[in-house]
């Protein structure tokens, strides 16, 4: 009797244990399957391939009125990180609302992932990323810069993202007259004598979506060359809120008249409002441009201050 019992126990622990080598080879599996984003539905899939044979296709920067997001969800697993890229450009990405640097998300990054496309306004349709590659051969030292991403069809904003990346309508804002004499007299206070205002980009929008409209403005003198510059030439970028506060995103300001060679001409534009990190308020993505380069900057509003999140370059 106790040797037929004796054999029944070790049958069943010789299961328990095939059980638990069968359970651990299911939870590495699962595991690995949650290193690279997916998306939810095969038409997606589809969307993305075919608009990878289409790279030639141009979205526009026209803005609407009212933001019509209409993105597919992506599926993540629970601790991917999300990239942020902008004009073929890896800006850095979030994990839980919190900002990750280009340099540190770069190694998640490993080619084929899925992307959400907008413009300043709108959902666009779905782009399939490349891995990492940094300039070379010719191109500037890879110290100027951290690291370089293309995305595929090549449209300005694209983001991996589970959340409302457009959450509140972006609008042209009416009251023009009034915001560049705000801007004057922000010159004028600056040092600058009778400054030319000419305003490049003006919107309207609830950043923080707490019904405070924000005027978000770019702006420059009349002349925008890089290699000749006049006394009072500007380029600047800021928010303005509902009170009339001024907070500067950008500014670079010409004093004398001089040439490249003894002042770095610098010129602005807004290039995205977007919740980047999905905590519910928009950042405010700038743009920047002089005559050996380019780069991008991203700010938060929070509590009446401005802060640079995440801010990459291309350049000398």
């Amino acid at each position: 009797m106790l040797p037929c019992l004796s054999g029944v126990i070790k049958v069943i622990l010789n299961m328990k244990c095939y059980i638990l080598l069968f359970t651990i080879i299911l939870f590495i599996l699962s595991a690995s399957s949650c290193s690279a984003p997916s998306v939810i539905a095969d038409s997606a899939l589809d969307e993305a391939a075919s608009m990878q044979k289409n790279s030639s296709a141009d979205s526009g920067t026209q803005l609407a009125v009212q933001c019509e997001s209409s993105a597919p969800t992506l599926e993540f697993c629970v601790a991917y990180n999300f990239p942020i890229v902008y004009n073929g450009m890896l800006l850095g990405g979030s994990n839980n609302q919190q900002w990750i640097k280009a340099s540190e998300i770069a190694n998640d990054i490993i080619g084929g992932e899925i992307y959400q496309l907008f413009d300043m306004s709108n959902y666009v349709g779905l782009g399939i990323g490349s891995a990492i590659f940094e300039q070379v051969d010719g191109q500037p030292s890879v110290e100027t810069i951290e690291v370089m991403y293309v995305v595929n069809p090549y449209y300005k904003l694209a983001i991996s993202a589970q959340w409302d990346i457009m959450p509140r309508s972006i609008s042209y804002t009416s009251n023009i007259d009034s915001v560049k004499s705000m801007l004057l007299d922000y010159l004028c206070k600056q040092g600058l004598s009778s400054p030319e205002v000419e305003i490049l980009q003006c919107y309207s929008v609830d950043l923080l979506g707490n019904g405070e409209k924000m005027i978000i403005v770019s702006a420059s003198s009349p002349n925008r060359d890089f290699y000749e510059m006049f006394y009072g030439d500007f380029s600047i970028a800021a928010i303005i809120d509902s009170k009339g506060s001024m907070s500067i995103l950008f500014e670079d300001i010409c004093y004398r008249d001089c040439d490249f060679s003894e002042h770095t001409r610098y010129l602005v534009e807004i290039s995205s409002i977007a919740d980047l990190n999905g905590d519910g308020a928009m950042e405010v993505m700038i743009g920047w441009s002089y005559y050996e380069g380019y780069g991008y900057d991203i700010f938060s509003l929070s509590d009446n201050i401005v802060s640079l999140v995440l801010s990459n370059m291309w350049g000398v």
